[in-house]
């Protein structure tokens, strides 16, 4: 993993980061050590992810009605659709964790349509203001490169139906939409389990334009999986709850 200072740091983002320099809950900012004990890089640089390490699977057919695709983690399995959903994963029980769920809706970011070089910390900043109040906030937002995209990255601790449970979110815009990876698993499992999260968010890309009279999403079907009942973890989280 490498990490490189940010290309830029306006007037107006500054005061974000001196927020989140000061820290927006979970663990106190000068904790120096993630959970892992590895040193934490300061919130005004990027993390570096290198996605040849990164167990990105099969690529599913365009999704978000045609907007993007994307791929599996490897070896695990894929929930049968559902229409508030982009994509939902698991790894071997489709009524435990660990699980990723993938979401989208209009950016509601100004002035973001797709994230890049030039405008990565104000994604950064969109997202510390839209997040910083969560009382469940254990690791503060950072910029995280993947590929060729910029994402932002936050965990939060969570109750799935199951005590101790975390939520590593990963979000991008891309093509004027707001994408979320949520990987939900198990506590103190965060380091052996994000790689799955960066795998699916790494494989994130625009789907290319569908021939005239093609429907980009043909294919784009998925094998019959249990549902899990109301009282199990896959059924607990919604997209909306990442928002409290």
């Amino acid at each position: 993993m490498r990490i490189f200072p940010p290309f830029h740091v306006s007037g107006i983002l500054l005061p974000v980061l001196l927020m989140l320099a000061t820290g927006c809950g979970g663990k106190s900012a000068d904790s120096g050590k993630d959970q892992s004990g590895e040193t934490e890089p300061s919130e005004a640089q990027v993390i570096e992810i290198t996605v040849d390490d990164l167990p990105i699977g099969e690529y599913l057919p365009p999704l978000d009605d045609g907007r993007v695709e994307l791929a599996e983690p490897k070896d695990w399995k894929r929930f049968a659709r559902d229409n508030k959903y982009v994509a939902r994963f698991y790894e071997e029980d489709p009524g435990a964790l660990p699980r990723i769920i993938v979401s989208a809706e209009d950016s509601p970011y100004e002035g973001i349509a797709d994230v890049d070089d030039s405008n990565h910390l104000d994604l950064l900043a969109a997202v510390v203001a839209e997040v910083s109040d969560k009382s469940s906030m254990y690791e503060r937002p950072l910029l995280v490169h993947l590929g060729e995209r910029y994402f932002v990255r936050y965990v939060l601790k969570a109750k799935l139906g199951v005590e101790g449970a975390e939520r590593q979110i990963l979000v991008t815009v891309l093509g004027g939409r707001k994408y979320e990876i949520d990987l939900q698993i198990n506590a103190r499992t965060i380091q052996s389990n994000k790689a799955k999260g960066y795998a699916v968010a790494a494989s994130l890309r625009a789907a290319p334009p569908a021939a005239p009279g093609e429907n980009p999403t043909v294919g784009d079907t998925e094998p019959a999986t249990p549902e899990a009942d109301a009282t199990s973890p896959a059924a607990s989280t919604t997209p909306a709850e990442a928002k409290q």
